[in-house]
């Protein structure tokens, strides 16, 4: 097949990324943050442009603190936002935890977590368990505490981080009694009281001290860090699921992505244990579907889906095994209604088709925004396809306001490709 060449913005990215867009977290709307774990860096994007904010451009490993491009990373993981400046993110090979300022663009080194990997493993593996590397996986921060707790997949824990130990900050008066034990020690490891772990993964804390852990193929993990107990929820344990992550949409209802297979989000009302598939399902596949729903079938749903990030009617999945971007829009009154995605491939990578579409393709593309339930990206789902996520290819957009720029700066070739999705 013919190879795209649509450009619409500033793409500055240097080389093409395989598989390994491992997290994402919103900053403000239609702002996004992910990190790319084969490709060492941190990427923004937004409705019109995308870039390398952190990590080396060619994809370089290492470990370094810095600004920008300086910066160097290694195998970069689960991401949050505070809501206020600061991304933490967990630099996986390194096995640190470290704090991406969104102005300054500038990293630094928040807290080491154990032994890190050797320079030159990029892989999951036998090399982190050999030499006792404990894998941080994903993070999350309770924003009231300032508090940080952060999977570790191989050390099976999970640790909380204060972020502001080194400032010798007192016991904050206000804080819960839940937190008090975790501040004032830089790593502490915290007791969930749910036995031995698994393969830690994702973690969402809540201010009210419930912490739910993803814990692959062993379920997912109700801990209540208020009273010290913990439970596992019952449908979740059979052997059948690999939960890779969490996100708390209220103090009982919760989302959970699994991925034994394509990868599948659910809605659970931990209290009273009502559980519901709101998209995805299917076997794993080398394509992806947007539409609505959980549905079976080839081409249907998730590529290979990992992780989410939860926003008020609005989800994003990091789809790993195709590069993309997903946006879920959610029912804000009723979590538990289908969900309806659109693909967000928005940034230059490669991907491979073997039963959607033949051979590799490379693309720029990007399109999101902002919206109200259930229609928050523009009713572009087919000709996302076709175009490869160009929006502005899609006869309804290409006129718009914020298309006409990009169309207009097209080079003959792009123009004569983009003329012929329609």
């Amino acid at each position: 097949m013919r190879a795209a060449f649509v450009f619409l913005g500033v793409f500055p990215l240097a080389r093409a990324f395989s598989e390994g867009l491992k997290a994402v977290t919103r900053v403000e709307d239609a702002v996004y943050y992910a990190s790319h774990h084969d490709g060492n860096v941190l990427i923004r994007f937004d409705n019109f442009s995308t870039e390398i904010v952190a990590g080396s451009a060619d994809g370089q490993p290492g470990d370094a603190d810095g600004t920008g491009t300086d910066a160097l990373l290694h195998g970069p993981q689960g991401l949050a936002f505070d809501g206020n400046k600061s991304i933490y993110f967990v630099d996986t090979f390194n096995s640190k935890l470290k704090r991406f300022d969104v102005e300054a663009r500038s990293v630094e080194t928040v807290a080491a977590l154990g032994n890190a990997s050797a320079v030159d493993s990029n892989k999951q593996g036998s090399n982190q368990r050999s030499n006792g590397a404990p894998f941080p996986i994903a993070v999350d921060v309770d924003a009231a505490t300032r508090l940080a707790f952060v999977s570790l997949k191989y050390g099976k824990a999970v640790v909380a981080v204060d972020l502001d130990a080194a400032e010798k900050v007192n016991k904050r008066v206000d804080a819960p009694p839940w937190a008090l034990p975790f501040l004032n020690t830089t790593v502490t490891t915290v007791d969930l009281g749910c036995g031995t772990l698994s393969k830690p993964h994702g973690v969402a804390i809540r201010a009210n001290g419930r912490l739910l852990l993803a814990d692959d193929d062993a379920g997912v993990k109700l801990a209540d860090l208020r009273g010290g107990t913990c439970r596992s929820l019952p449908w979740t344990t059979n052997g059948s699921f690999a939960f890779r992550d969490a996100a708390w949409v209220d103090d009982s209802v919760a989302l959970l992505m699994e991925r034994k297979a394509a990868g599948t989000v659910y809605a659970v009302d931990v209290d009273a244990d009502r559980s519901r598939a709101i998209f995805g399902g299917g076997e794993e596949r080398d394509c992806w579907k947007d539409g609505a729903g959980a549905v079976d079938g080839p081409g249907s749903g998730f590529w290979k889906a990992m992780s989410l990030s939860y926003r008020p009617g609005s989800l994003a999945v990091a789809d790993t095994g195709g590069n993309f971007l997903r946006r879920l829009a959610l029912d804000p009154a009723d979590a538990f209604r289908d969900a309806r995605a659109t693909t967000v491939p928005c940034y230059l990578a490669r991907h491979k088709f073997a039963r959607c579409n033949a051979g590799t393709i490379e693309h720029y593309a990007c399109g999101l925004g902002d919206g109200p339930y259930p229609q928050q990206l523009p009713p572009c789902a087919a000709c996302m396809n076709a175009s490869l996520g160009t929006w502005c290819a899609c006869d309804a957009y290409r006129d718009a306001a914020w298309c006409a720029p990009r169309v207009a700066a097209l080079t003959p070739r792009q123009r004569a490709y983009v003329a012929s999705l329609n």
